[in-house]
């Protein structure tokens, strides 16, 4: 039930160690793309797609499949060599098939390291770039989460819950790169102020 959760991002989840990475952006930035090779490298997939966060701040997985747009396809390839035999489908228009994930789950609850805003861009210099809470917080609106009845509460746990990790935008002109500088996140969690 939506009560039991502070919001619902639209967003992809991996985890290592324990310590949960969003990685948040409206569709198309890459999300699914990036969370698949960082899972098919040994990382924990919580969703390529969405996340419930408990009102504690706690990242909940979903185990399910993901979601492959056709414009990921060729770039996946190296880290999903059976990607063409996974269940293709049309929705909302377009291709997408929809393969195992290639390495480990993980259904959470965990808590949150890093707000990571992935924008894939071929013709620039990979870059990871801090942001602060309110460029978070409006990084995660633009990226169109559900905040089912906003309470004062809920109001006091969410600004709690985006000051309790560091948020950066993380520019990447291919894969590899992206994976080299998610590798390097400083991923210390802090305890979520209650």
């Amino acid at each position: 039930a939506t009560d039991h959760r502070l919001l619902i991002l639209h967003a992809a989840g991996v985890s290592r160690a324990g310590r949960a990475v969003l990685l948040i952006g409206p569709g198309g930035a890459g999300k699914t793309t990036l969370a698949a090779a960082l899972n098919a490298n040994g990382w924990e997939l919580l969703s390529d797609d969405v996340v419930p966060v408990t009102p504690d701040g706690q990242l909940l997985g979903v185990g399910m499949s993901l979601c492959l747009k056709a414009g990921s396809w060729p770039v996946l390839a190296p880290w999903l060599p059976n990607l063409d035999r996974a269940p293709l489908i049309e929705r909302a228009g377009q291709p997408v098939r929809f393969p195992s994930p290639p390495g480990p789950i993980n259904r959470g609850p965990l808590p949150t390291a890093a707000f990571l805003f992935p924008r894939y861009q071929p013709d620039r210099e990979a870059a990871i770039e801090p942001l602060d809470p309110v460029r978070v917080l409006r990084g995660l609106i633009e990226a169109e989460s559900v905040i089912p009845d906003l309470t004062q509460d809920k109001l006091l746990a969410l600004t709690r819950w985006i000051g309790s990790a560091p948020g950066f935008t993380l520019t990447y002109p291919t894969l590899d790169r992206a994976l080299e500088m998610v590798a390097r996140l400083p991923l210390t969690t802090l305890p979520t102020p209650r």
